[in-house]
């Protein structure tokens, strides 16, 4: 018989209680988380390490694009409204007249681009709803930056034509946004993108040949950049580009 009660089992089951109750609170922590997360209601969010990644890759692509653009004119001897767009991937980029494949961007002959779709996790694919040019490159004739090219002192109040060359990515993460104008050298306003200034509808026309007057867009005379929408493409959208050749 024991004369004194053994406190070792005692003491091991306020331990197991004790580590059950530490892992209730856990669990329960876990799941408060979880569903602050749920109820936020935006599965759009990613890490700026990801989102750097991000747009480092459609910055070397965009800028791949600009050079075969550029060694197209130059070493093709193209003129800028003679450089096509043209590829297997895009239908409505047939170029008129029809011109030699050193003047195509994305012909071995020519620029030696392949055409190369964007990622679905560099794009905003929560807004609804979709738009039609949501997850493709856009190569547009109707875009004019201001202070870029011959749209020094404006865009349609120049005596030359002044529609750049661009390629367009519209709708991309807020977050990869913010990170294509850090790596672009670009200010970010508060924590938004800078703000876009537009003097028409931006409705992209695809290039084919034609340039044509259509929106004018304020970037401070920047190349390339990332900018939050506004009238036609919303506020709370986010939207790259990449001037190829300027006009």
């Amino acid at each position: 018989m024991k004369l004194f009660p053994d406190r070792r089992n005692n003491t091991q089951k306020g331990s197991a209680l004790f580590l059950i109750l530490i892992g209730v609170a856990l669990f329960a922590a876990l799941s408060y988380t979880v569903a602050q997360i749920m109820r936020s209601g935006n599965p759009n969010m990613i890490t700026e390490e990801k989102a750097r990644l991000y747009a480092d890759e459609i910055l070397n692509y965009a800028r791949a694009l600009r050079q075969a653009t550029q060694s197209t004119r130059i070493s093709g001897g193209c003129s800028t409204t003679g450089i096509s767009f043209e590829n297997a991937v895009l239908a409505g980029y047939a170029h008129s007249p029809v011109v030699a494949d050193r003047c195509k961007v994305f012909h071995e002959d020519g620029g030696a681009m392949n055409y190369m779709p964007p990622g679905v996790e560099w794009l905003d694919m929560v807004y609804t709803p979709a738009p039609a040019v949501r997850g493709r490159w856009v190569f547009p004739a109707n875009i004019c930056f201001l202070n870029v090219g011959n749209a020094a002192t404006g865009c349609d109040s120049d005596s030359e034509d002044n529609e750049a060359l661009v390629a367009w990515l519209p709708y991309v993460r807020k977050e990869v946004c913010a990170q294509l104008n850090i790596l672009s050298n670009v200010s970010n306003v508060g924590s938004n993108p800078p703000p876009l200034t537009y003097a028409g509808n931006l409705v992209p026309v695809l290039f084919t040949g034609t340039q044509t007057d259509g929106a004018a867009i304020d970037t401070g005379g920047k190349i390339a950049g990332c900018y939050e929408g506004s009238g036609t493409l919303p506020a709370g959208t986010y939207h790259f580009y990449q001037v190829l050749l300027p006009r």
